[in-house]
Formats: C-alpha cells, sequence, structure tokens
C-alpha cells in the first residue's frame, strides 16, 4: 500500500461512513431521509422507498467496511463509485428536471445542485485512483500519520462542505445594490 491509496481508503471510507450514520441517526433523520429517496427517485409506495433507502445506508457501511480491509479495499472502491455514479445519476435526472429538492446526502437538508454533482465526481476520482494505483513500498509512520490527518481533514471538509457554503455566503436582500 501506498500514501495514495491510505489516504483514498479513509477518504471515501469516513465519508460514506458519516453519510449513513447521519441518514440513520433517528427518527427525524430517517424521515428526511425517506423523503430525499422519494424526491430523487419518484417512488411513490413507501415499502420501496424505505427499501431504497435501508439500501443505500447499507451500501455505504458496506462500502466503508470493505475499505477498511486489506484484502477487499477493491471491492470497497468499486462498489464507493458505483454509488457514487448512482447518486449523481438520480441528481443529474432531478436537476435536469427542475428540481432543487434536499439530499440529505450527510443528515442535512441542503439543497442538491451542480456542487454535489461535483462533489461526487471528486470522490469518484478518488476512487478510481485508488482502484487503479499501483500497490508498492512501506509506509513511513510519520508520513502515513500526516496522511491520516490530510484524509480525515478532507472527509470532514467534504461532509460540511454545503454546511460551510452557506455560512459563508454572501446574502442580499431585493432592497440592497
Amino acid at each position: 500500500m501506498d500514501y495514495f491509496v491510505l489516504g483514498a481508503r479513509l477518504l471515501i471510507g469516513v465519508v460514506f461512513l458519516v453519510a449513513a450514520v447521519m441518514k440513520s441517526r433517528g427518527a427525524v433523520a430517517w424521515r428526511s431521509t425517506l423523503e430525499s429517496v422519494a424526491g430523487l427517485t419518484r417512488l411513490r409506495r413507501l415499502p420501496m422507498i424505505r427499501f431504497v433507502a435501508g439500501g443505500v445506508v447499507a451500501t455505504e457501511i458496506g462500502t466503508a467496511a470493505l475499505l477498511a480491509v486489506e484484502s477487499t479495499v477493491p471491492f470497497g472502491f468499486m462498489l464507493g463509485l458505483a454509488l457514487l455514479l448512482g447518486f449523481s445519476g438520480a441528481i443529474a435526472v432531478a436537476l435536469r428536471g427542475g428540481s432543487r429538492q434536499p439530499c440529505n446526502c450527510f443528515g442535512s437538508g441542503g439543497d442538491i445542485g451542480v456542487s454535489t454533482l461535483v462533489r461526487n465526481g471528486v470522490l469518484a476520482a478518488v476512487a478510481v485512483g485508488g482502484l487503479t494505483h499501483p500497490v508498492v513500498g512501506t509506509l513511513d509512520p510519520r508520513a502515513t500519520a500526516l496522511t491520516v490527518a490530510v484524509a480525515v481533514t478532507a472527509a470532514a471538509f467534504v461532509v460540511f462542505a454545503q454546511d460551510l457554503t452557506e455560512l459563508f455566503a454572501v446574502k442580499t436582500s431585493r432592497g440592497d445594490s
């Protein structure tokens, strides 16, 4: 293993694990997840919406678990990539249809947008890089610690990017010039 693969494993794994936990952490979060699935998929029957939402959460947890075990890392990257492509496809269809509904990606109600597709694209590129990167050499403990710190910080940025954008966005009222 090398530093890029380690960082990619941590970034993708932490992002999906946090997403799964935030979507299912309580009744309100789960209800928001169901509403998001219904809006993005146009499903109307509650049993099917629950099935899809449960499958998404289980697959996110499965991706993180596969990335945590050395022998299953390629499968974790492939599963994560499939999830990201599926999410991006559903979001692109919703955006094309004019929807700006909340995505509940990380348990918050930020609206979907092009930035959601860009985030998923960057994560997909990291997953492809992790999947195709040659694995060579041994890791230096200090460089490994730095890689872990950078990957976890990047994951936190991905998870909270929408909140940070809203926090620092300049808001004007119609009366302002």
